[in-house]
């Protein structure tokens, strides 16, 4: 009987001690993964910050494009490539007016579209007045 005890135990304590190699070996990744998720955070924040500088720079030859060309740089150890893009310089094409999309269908993209079928702006207020 007292061998049975003895058994009994050892039992017990190897399942305490696989838990906690267990619950640490979690905590560890979990660690390792909120540490990379921040590295990267930081890396994006860099990246925002740099284009932010460059874009207030007062010399116009240092400045960074806003036509969507990629710049690249470097940030601890990582190359980083950043595109910034004028959001003026997009067209809504529900607001859009028809000369405006006229000129934009001699592009390549849009050389197929035919401007004409394109539905008008009048089926939005008829829909709203229901």
């Amino acid at each position: 009987m007292p061998v049975i005890a003895v058994l009994w135990g050892l039992g017990l304590l190897t399942a305490i001690a696989l838990s906690l190699i267990w619950h640490g070996n979690m905590s560890r990744s979990l660690v390792h993964n909120s540490l990379r998720a921040a590295g990267s955070h930081a890396t994006i924040e860099a990246a925002v910050h740099r284009a932010v500088a460059a874009l207030l720079d007062p010399r116009p030859e240092r400045r960074w494009r806003t036509d969507g060309m990629a710049e690249s740089f470097e940030f601890n150890g990582t190359p980083i490539k950043v595109s910034i893009q004028d959001e003026l310089g997009r067209i809504d094409l529900n607001q859009a007016e028809e000369p405006t999309l006229s000129d934009c269908s001699a592009r390549p993209a849009l050389m197929n579209m035919r401007l004409r079928a394109l539905p008008t702006k009048s089926w939005i207020g008829a829909r709203r007045r229901r």
